[in-house]
């Protein structure tokens, strides 16, 4: 719809013009400082952060390891086929990345080493699937060879402090890039690109909301990135922004129902949540 393409162009476009923070500076490339920031109006995003990265990481976990479990944790009895299990994995490795960031850079490794961290858990789902669910949904390999081959060499090279190649902060820029626009992609074009592009068509409202659901955590995932290297602090609540409007769109539109759910109570969490973590890191 017209309202869903303008909240997404809004809120990246939002994203990349907030200020750049005052009492944070990035820390020093491979330096292992924690990131140790003045106390928001709502909580210490310095306490936020391993609280969303333990958070995200645990989600993620679950539905790459099994998205019939996701979908029962959300308390649906809808029957997960094959194309929306597919989904709901991919979906859930964007989300696991996302955690593995913020507790990487909680933790001090920061932002470099956590980016190949994330890539090299990104780079064994994406051989896993290419072994199982690609072919045995009739997609085309070729796509994620191809995201598979830029990750693994991304991934290298990032730890590698960019080995002459490349600034480490330039690859992230461009693999973040790169995640933004297929995110978008799928997000507004929905079963032409997937079908074109990867070699999937849409059969149900289910895989459509699947399918919507890989390009929003791509974004989500993205934006991190993106504004990390010009704000931590509102990195995260960028990360927190983004996940209200990907729950509260559930809502709005009534995906919930589509899907089954006996009512929108987790997607009302996830928007209570959103409205806390993002208050707190652009109140900070």
């Amino acid at each position: 719809s017209k309202m869903r393409i303008v909240a997404l162009l809004a809120l990246v476009a939002a994203a990349h013009a907030l200020p750049a923070h005052p009492v944070v500076s990035l820390p020093a490339r491979s330096a292992g400082t924690k990131m140790h920031l003045r106390g928001g109006a709502g909580a210490d995003p310095a306490q936020l952060l391993p609280f969303t990265g333990g958070l995200f990481a645990a989600q993620g976990a679950l539905s790459t390891a099994s998205p019939h479990a996701t979908m029962k944790a959300y308390m649906s009895d809808i029957e997960v086929d094959d194309k929306t299990a597919f989904c709901l994995t991919i979906y859930g490795v964007n989300v696991l990345q996302l955690g593995i960031l913020m507790l990487s850079v909680h933790l001090g490794e920061g932002i470099e080493k956590g980016t190949a961290y994330a890539l090299a858990a990104a780079v064994l789902v994406l051989l896993k699937e290419l072994n199982g669910s690609v072919p045995k949904i009739g997609m085309k390999a070729a796509p994620f060879w191809m995201w598979t081959a830029v990750a693994t060499a991304t991934a290298v090279l990032v730890y590698k402090g960019g080995m002459g190649i490349a600034e480490p902060d330039t690859l992230i820029n461009v693999w973040s890039a790169m995640l933004i626009v297929n995110g978008a992609a799928t997000i507004l074009l929905g079963e032409k690109f997937t079908s074109q592009g990867y070699g999937m068509t849409i059969d149900n409202d289910v895989q459509k909301w699947a399918v919507r659901l890989c390009g929003q955590s791509q974004v989500q995932l993205a934006l991190y990135w993106q504004v990390y290297r010009k704000n931590p602090v509102q990195a995260l609540g960028a990360v927190w922004a983004f996940a209200i409007y990907i729950a509260g769109q559930m809502i709005v539109e009534g995906d919930w129902k589509t899907l089954r759910m006996p009512n929108a109570v987790p997607h009302m969490v996830w928007v209570a949540l959103g409205v806390f973590g993002a208050y707190s890191c652009f109140t900070a």
